[in-house]
């Protein structure tokens, strides 16, 4: 009961070793040009700037250059607003995970979540359809994402999570979850709650 994280991780490891697992469910939902595979399957693209990091500190100019670039080579744009309308329009929530997990120097920067923030109000996505967050509620406020988003912008973490393993969130969203066909030790696996991984409530419903 008192697993480490650590124990939760080699334990996955070793269930994935053994068994094939199914497919993800959800809920049924209407097909869009943004399902799985999305828009472009399989393409990569790489964008590479000296410049990004000098001293030590991220250049938020340089940043959204490549990103603009970025955004441009892949949707064959000019990498502004269009490219964004792609993906994204008024109306639209978008969530932007964020790792906090290695900090204080590798974690998501403001100069790129802005930046990416910018490019989603080009696409008419207002502020506060903007949710950014991360599994860790204390990790989350301890890096100070709250504290330099642009206004407007909401944040959320999940409610709580079990005891024996943080990475997965106790919440009751029966229809959004991926079943991973194996669990901790000492629990049953015919126990579907004891081997789904439910996704947050402010994923699935807002």
């Amino acid at each position: 009961m008192g697993a480490t994280r650590r124990h939760c991780l080699k334990s996955l490891a070793a269930g994935l070793a053994a068994v094939q697992l199914p497919a993800q469910v959800s809920s049924k939902a209407d097909s869009s040009k943004l399902a799985m595979p999305g828009l472009y399957r399989g393409r990569v693209i790489a964008v590479r700037n000296p410049a990004a990091i000098v001293s030590g500190q991220f250049q938020r100019e340089p940043i959204r250059q490549m990103i603009r670039k970025g955004m441009a080579e892949l949707t064959g744009t000019d990498g502004g607003a269009d490219a964004w309308r792609q993906f994204v329009g008024p109306g639209d929530v978008v969530g932007i995970k964020v790792n906090p997990v290695g900090q204080p120097h590798v974690i998501s920067s403001p100069e790129v979540v802005r930046e990416i923030i910018a490019g989603l109000n080009s696409a008419g996505v207002k502020p506060k359809e903007i949710v950014v967050y991360d599994r860790y509620r204390k990790q989350f406020f301890g890096a100070g994402f709250d504290k330099w988003l642009p206004e407007g912008v909401r944040v959320s973490t999940p409610p709580k999570t079990t005891r024996r393993c943080r990475w997965r969130s106790r919440v009751t969203i029966p229809n959004h979850y991926m079943d991973m066909a194996l669990t901790m030790p000492g629990y049953d696996a015919g126990n579907l709650t004891a081997r789904r991984s439910y996704a947050a409530q402010f994923i699935t419903s807002r």
